[in-house]
Parts: C-alpha cells; structure tokens; sequence
C-alpha cells in the first residue's frame, strides 16, 4: 500500500478537482457531505442529494466521477456501482448501504430505442424524487410492511439532461468538462491518494 503525506493528498485532491474544475468542486463538496454524514445528522439534517453530471458521450465522466467521489476500496476496480438499467429495489439497496458515500449511477444516454430510452428516463425520475423526498418503496417483508428510505447522496451520470418542474429542483445539474486523459492515468495508478486524503 502506497503511503502518502497529508500534504500528499491534499495537494492529490487538488490536482484531480483542477483537472475539470468547474465539475470538480461541486462533485467534491457533494462527496464530503456524505463523509461528513454524522455531523450533519447531529445538527438534525439529513444530506441526502442529487448531482446530475452530463457531457456527451467520450467526455470521460464515468472514468473520472468515481475517482473523484468513492474514497473506499480503493484495491477494487473504481467504476460506478450501478446502471440506470437495474431495477428500482437494487438501486434503492445500494443507495441504504452506501449512506457514508456518493454512489454513482451510470448512465443515461441517447440509446436508439426509444423504450429504452424512456425506461432509463423514468428509472432516473423515481429515484431522484425518492431521494429528494427522503422516501423509499413500501414493500412486504414476510407479513410485516417495510419502508426503506434511501439514504446518501448519489450522481447521476448522463449525455443530456432530463426532469421538469419538481423534479428538476430536486438535483442540481451540472455540466462537466473533458479532463486531460494523461494526467488523469496518474490518479488510476495512485488510486489511494484519494482515500488518504
């Protein structure tokens, strides 16, 4: 395991925000919200929220959003942990379990079916207001209602952007600048500077 100094990993995370830095700060904070989770709930808040993060396709967003946002098991393969396509309850879970981190949700793109297309729409609308609302789906559990509310913040990852009136305030939107790819391989191979800092 690599080891580096705090002036290390500050100096790392710095360098990685500067490599898109408009996107950078504001997927930044959002992923300190979730670490910092504690106080907030301390302080009688919850940060349960929503990044709406688009480029077009080939801008490297999916490589550069993870390494950014997810500072634990930095040993594994850095990606998204889920799609769009997943079912509803799989996202639901994945959103409980990682209420200490953002998770990142790939991905919403031009498909040629207009189904699919619409599915991933709808599937991107749902979750985000029950994220906004601080409410999860009711469901059985053998003969007991259960009601698990998503907690964390999550990113969405997309080539265009979608949600109307209510749904639209519910996240932010931001638009995110092609990093150079050759500086970002440093942070593919030093993945652990992000978990130090």
């Amino acid at each position: 395991l690599e080891q580096y100094s705090e002036q290390d990993a500050f100096l790392g995370i710095a360098e990685l925000i500067s490599l898109t830095p408009d996107a950078g700060r504001v997927m930044g904070a959002h992923a300190i919200t979730g670490l910092t989770r504690a106080a907030y709930l301390r302080a009688g808040i919850a940060p349960n929220s929503v990044l709406d993060v688009t480029a077009p396709s080939g801008s490297m967003k999916t490589t550069y959003t993870p390494l950014l946002v997810q500072p634990y098991h930095r040993d594994e393969e850095i990606k998204p942990e889920t799609r769009l396509n997943s079912s509803h309850r799989f996202i639901e879970d994945i959103l409980h379990d990682n209420c200490e981190f953002t998770t990142v949700i790939d991905d919403l793109h031009t498909a040629e079916s207009r189904a699919i297309r619409r599915k991933n729409e709808e599937a991107k609308e749902e979750i985000t207001r029950r994220i906004g609302d601080d409410t999860g789906r009711g469901r059985m559990a053998g003969n007991k209602a259960v009601q698990q509310n998503p907690q964390g913040n999550a990113i969405f990852l997309g080539e265009y952007q979608t949600g109307i009136q209510s749904t639209a305030a519910r996240g932010l939107i931001i638009n995110f600048a092609k990093p150079d790819g050759r500086q970002l391989v440093k942070f593919q191979r030093e993945p652990h500077i992000i978990s130090t800092f």
